[in-house]
């Protein structure tokens, strides 16, 4: 029913998207046909969330918003992929790129689409109640009140003369005496599809709210490149690291930040965080920056050595024996610097 209005706002999105964005639009598409397709389904009763589905639009779009409009360039980093692609459409809404855009425009889609949504369920019904009464079969007495309605004048020669309005109303009182009950409910009926149509003529204008998306979501993606310093700084404190396919954020990455902190401070410090347990030598303090990140730190940790009382050396088989050991080796004395060497 409404197929029309959202094939061309999909359209209007995307030649947006194709002639402003053109570094993202290709791997955008696929994301907006997904929204659209989503509203589609909801506009014909599927149960599909508005909310839902916006959000999760708009989740696919940050790491491409992320690494094509705010940070240009850092899609081509080697380390960046998948992982990094569904942290950051984990830690979206806690970032908050877009701004108020998203929630203004899951307000304005729910009201009108709400009210399309029923409008179309309702002329359905209506439809199939017509189909129905359209098969009401005609009783003898209908039957014989309509001939003589209609041929009584015939047989006398007055074919021009129309039986009176009051004759008429009399015959149809009595063949319709049978769906005479759905009176009241088609009458309720029709009062509520005028209230919908109302709805959907004013603040709820369905045509008005599709032809808008263009405008939030590029609303939007402007707000996110105005707002890309802060967003990156937000994206840092909610920074992840991904051990064993597990996307880590929030306290634990700024726990890890920490420790990184505090051993570029030596060339070489034993470390116990989060079940990574050994002894690492650092090359230096290398400067954090948001483009580096994903390398996982490669570039300032060592080969982690399990420790062993005799020969005072990490043995790769019993990393978690370290967190038992009582006393701290002496830096200066149990790890000299040419036993480790570094990981790249």
């Amino acid at each position: 029913m409404f197929q029309y209005l959202l094939s061309f706002s999909q359209g209007h999105l995307s030649s947006l998207l194709e002639g402003t964005y053109p570094s993202m639009s290709r791997q955008a598409l696929p994301h907006v046909n997904q929204l659209f397709s989503s509203l589609s389904l909801y506009l014909r009763g599927a149960n599909v969330s508005v909310e839902a589905s916006i959000h999760q639009f708009f989740n696919n779009l940050f790491p491409l918003v992320y690494t094509r409009l705010i940070n240009p360039g850092l899609e081509g980093n080697v380390m960046m992929g998948s992982e990094m692609d569904d942290c950051l459409r984990m830690i979206r809404q806690d970032v908050n790129p877009f701004g108020p855009h998203p929630a203004v425009m899951v307000q304005e889609l729910e009201g009108a689409l709400g009210a399309g949504r029923h409008l179309g369920l309702a002329l359905e019904e209506g439809l199939e109640v017509m189909n129905a009464t359209e098969h009401v079969g005609m009783s003898k007495e209908c039957v014989k009140g309509l001939v003589k309605m209609v041929y009584c004048s015939h047989c006398r020669g007055l074919t021009l003369i129309k039986p009176c309005v009051g004759y008429c109303l009399n015959v149809m009182r009595g063949c319709l005496a049978s769906v005479s009950e759905l009176d009241q409910p088609w009458r309720r009926y029709t009062s509520l599809l005028e209230q919908l149509t109302h709805a959907m003529a004013g603040q709820h204008s369905l045509e008005l709210a599709l032809l808008g998306v263009r405008g939030h979501v590029n609303e939007a993606l402007l707000y996110a490149q105005l707002h890309g310093p802060l967003v990156t700084a937000t994206v840092s404190t909610q920074e992840f690291r991904s051990f064993n396919g597990t996307c880590k954020k929030g306290l634990q990455a700024f726990w890890f930040d920490l420790f990184v902190l505090f051993t570029c401070r030596a060339n070489i410090q034993c470390i116990d965080w989060k079940g990574f347990a050994g002894c690492v030598w650092v090359t230096g303090c290398v400067f954090f920056h948001h483009q580096q990140r994903a390398l996982h730190t490669a570039v300032m940790f060592a080969q982690c050595l399990n420790y062993s009382e005799k020969s005072h050396i990490y043995s790769k088989k019993k990393t978690a024996a370290f967190k038992d050991t009582q006393a701290e080796p002496r830096l200066d004395k149990d790890f000299p610097k040419w036993q480790h060497t570094v990981i790249v």
